[in-house]
């Protein structure tokens, strides 16, 4: 029969052994990552400081950007991927220097794998599908690739380490209380938005 004198050091190993995989499992996705796709953690803050309504937009289009920001920048919650299985649509907002546009909400799964949690959007023209990676307590990052209508799903190129990564595409998903958002940034200050439910 176990006494406390015994219980103690196997807890603390517990402890320990639970902690060392929690970091090896955040640090995951930074050893599969191009070096050119380590900044997206910070995706979050670069949306907040360079991404601006474009002149031409209308005033729903300020207002859609003012909510994004507004969630964005609010407090965010503890997030595991796990907490994505239930979701299953998500509409894209893409920010660019024509405009804000917003697309209506189209299937998607979030599915686990021997991998880890797997996500694809299983409609519409442009599809997104990859794996989903721990990154801290209340971030995500995903890794995955862009196609197109019924195009064959393609991983991620660090998984390969194919020298091709003309199709990647990586995010940072993020739990803003009632929404969950994934943020994408594109080169010369575009950005798309996930927004699941």
């Amino acid at each position: 029969m176990f006494t406390m004198k015994y219980m103690i050091p196997v807890l603390l190993a517990f402890c320990l052994f639970t902690s060392a995989q929690e970091i090896e499992t955040e640090q995951e996705w930074k050893i599969l990552a191009n070096p050119a796709d380590l900044s997206v953690e910070d995706a979050a803050k670069t949306f907040l400081k360079d991404v601006e309504a474009p002149p031409s937009v209308d005033a729903k289009e300020k207002a859609e950007l003012a909510r994004l920001k507004d969630l964005v920048s609010g407090e965010r919650l503890e997030l595991v991927p796990k907490d994505l299985l239930p979701l299953t649509k998500v509409r894209s907002i893409q920010i660019g220097r024509y405009g804000v546009f917003t697309y209506p909400y189209f299937k998607c799964r979030f599915k686990q794998t021997d991998r880890g949690l797997f996500f694809e959007k299983t409609t519409g023209s442009q599809r997104k599908s990859g794996l989903i990676f721990q990154n801290g307590e209340s971030a995500l990052v995903f890794l995955g690739t862009s196609t197109v209508n019924d195009d064959p799903q393609r991983p991620y190129s660090g998984l390969n380490r194919s020298k091709d990564a003309s199709h990647d595409s990586v995010g940072l998903i993020i739990n803003c209380g009632k929404t969950y958002l994934g943020l994408f940034p594109r080169k010369n200050g575009a950005f798309e938005i996930y927004e699941f439910k």
